[in-house]
């Protein structure tokens, strides 16, 4: 018979290992929980000032990108700067009275009433981390990502939820330090196909600081002009005295 070679095992090494990947198992945070929880601090903040970049896959190889700024403060007024390739550079400002869109491609403004549109970088945060419309979750793995001034390392979550009657296969990547989300990818899942995909990454995001009131005046810029319509909404055709809000704010709003 064949003699049958065996090899010491030093039990001193292999049990640390075991007990490490068990307790590495233990320690793993739950997808669920850091859904729920992501951005918490965000939405209870007074004021915040948020930045990053955006990018819809909208079919045959093109994609609409944009790039944002947003100001918001504990009033529920906000700025919005928008610039995008594929659409529209605009800026919104919420007064806290009325809406006003400014469309720099055709230097024309319109003056809505409320309520504000909804902001799309906050709202889709929001969206999908109740724990009842959270279908199933798992955590992926770990990335760092580039955020402020340097970086950050994020736990990636994949969920599926349901929103309305529509199914969203979501991916999360939400940094360990501050529990923000940084990256929010999706798309809309049906029978038949699937919509494009949406990621919007989140590069810098200041909650409690100080906000320059200027920033919630709308100043007509030089050489714009008041429109009924934009062609894809109407105003109210009545805008505030040009020379009392340059007068207020011009010097000092945000270029």
């Amino acid at each position: 018979m064949p003699r049958i070679s065996c090899f010491p095992i030093n039990i001193s090494l292999v049990l640390p290992v075991f007990f490490l990947n068990i307790a590495a198992g233990q320690n793993a945070p739950d997808p669920r929980e850091l859904i729920v929880h992501a951005d918490d601090a965000l939405f209870a903040a007074k004021s915040i000032l948020m930045s990053g970049k955006g990018s819809t896959d909208t079919g045959n190889g093109t994609s609409r990108d944009w790039t944002f700024k947003i100001y918001k403060d504990g009033r529920g007024r906000f700025r919005r700067e928008n610039r995008s390739r594929g659409g529209r550079d605009t800026d919104q400002v919420f007064d806290g009275k009325d809406v006003w869109i400014y469309y720099l491609d055709t230097k024309k403004y319109t003056r809505n009433p409320p309520p504000p549109p909804r902001l799309l970088e906050l709202w889709r945060v929001e969206n999908g981390r109740a724990a009842t419309d959270v279908l199933d979750a798992a955590l992926l793995r770990t990335e760092v990502l580039p955020f402020g001034n340097g970086t950050a390392t994020c736990n990636v979550v994949k969920m599926t939820y349901r929103g309305g009657n529509v199914l969203y296969e979501r991916t999360l990547s939400i940094s360990q330090e501050r529990n923000l989300i940084l990256r929010d990818a999706w798309v809309a899942k049906s029978r038949e196909s699937s919509s494009g995909g949406t990621t919007i990454d989140y590069t810098r995001v200041d909650l409690d600081v100080d906000i320059d009131d200027a920033l919630f005046v709308f100043v007509p810029p030089r050489g714009s002009s008041l429109t009924e319509s934009n062609g894809e909404g109407t105003g109210t055709g009545v805008a505030l005295p040009v020379s009392v809000l340059i007068s207020q704010a011009a010097t000092r709003i945000l270029a």
